[in-house]
């Protein structure tokens, strides 16, 4: 009887891990959250659009609190405990310290966005510092955080605000330069996550740190070619699910509808070929807050 007792002590002490199911839902531009129904992470949150006077430097570019707010509470998202951004190009970060604020989350910063978060001058905002090859845990989730190079924006054949974001930052739309460039490895009992915004793929930063990739989340839109990109991540670690990021219009304001297609992406395009190359990765075209299953 005793025996048969710890047994079934033992069986269930394993159901949370055997049923912890990994879902990830995309949220416009290079966002994602996601979640194993314990612990929710967030990534480059940016709903928030700039505006014409923005460019003229005649209105300020901040969060636009009510928007954000409106969209958290649409899909249902009530509480993360970590935000990460890639960098500080507006459309990656722009409302990440809000976004920190509602729901109670860490928002993870090096310096460049720690002076974004600091110049909101909101003490309930919560920051902790990142560091290249740190390791961070989140519930059952281990992130390692990487540094590397952002790529010219092949459309002007040169980077977009390079540099630190300046001291005296202040929501300008000028001032949100790209500042330093991070990519994530989310590793977890149930699956292994490379998530990186770059279309130009990274190996060697990651060689040593896993041997597994099972699902790849990428940036699509500035790559230099298809054959780099298809030779890069999918070719080496061969995941089972592929998500594209960075390939929807966010020059166009966000309304919560399909924003259409970035010009030059050639979204299709790509897709069909990894769908050609890789018949055995599962490639999704996500839907604006649709949860898919890892």
């Amino acid at each position: 009887m005793f025996k048969s007792l710890i047994t079934l002590i033992f069986c269930f002490s394993l159901i949370p891990h055997a049923f912890a199911e990994i879902k990830v839902r995309w949220l416009t531009v290079a966002s994602v959250i996601i979640e194993d129904g314990e612990s929710a992470i967030l990534v480059d949150p940016a709903w928030t659009r700039p505006t014409l006077l923005n460019a003229l430097g005649l209105s300020r570019l901040k969060s636009d609190e009510k928007l954000v707010e409106s969209e958290l509470k649409k899909l249902n998202i009530t509480k993360v405990d970590g935000i990460f951004t890639s960098h500080q190009h507006f459309d990656h970060s722009l409302d990440a310290p809000v976004v920190a604020r509602l729901t109670g989350a860490v928002n993870y910063v090096d310096e460049n966005s720690l002076l974004i978060s600091n110049a909101f001058k909101d003490p309930r905002i919560k920051t902790k510092m990142i560091s290249d090859n740190g390791i961070i845990e989140i519930g059952k989730f281990k992130i390692t955080t990487m540094k590397r190079e952002h790529a010219a924006i092949r459309a002007m054949g040169t980077k977009f605000l390079p540099g630190a974001v300046p001291a005296d930052f202040d929501f300008g739309f000028w001032q949100y330069h790209e500042g330093q460039t991070w990519f994530y490895l989310i590793e977890h009992p149930e699956k292994n996550i490379l998530l990186d915004q770059a279309s130009e793929s990274r190996p060697d930063l990651i060689a040593g740190k896993t041997k597994k990739i099972d699902v790849l989340i990428q940036g699509i839109a500035n790559r230099e070619s298809d054959k780099v990109f298809l030779d890069g991540y999918l070719k080496i670690y061969n995941p089972s699910v592929f998500i594209p990021l960075h390939f929807d219009n966010f020059f166009k304001q966000f309304d919560g509808k399909d924003p259409g297609r970035l010009y030059g992406v050639k979204f299709e395009e790509i897709l069909g070929k990894i769908k050609k190359e890789f018949p055995q990765t599962k490639v999704i075209d996500p839907v604006y807050g649709e949860a898919y299953s890892l």
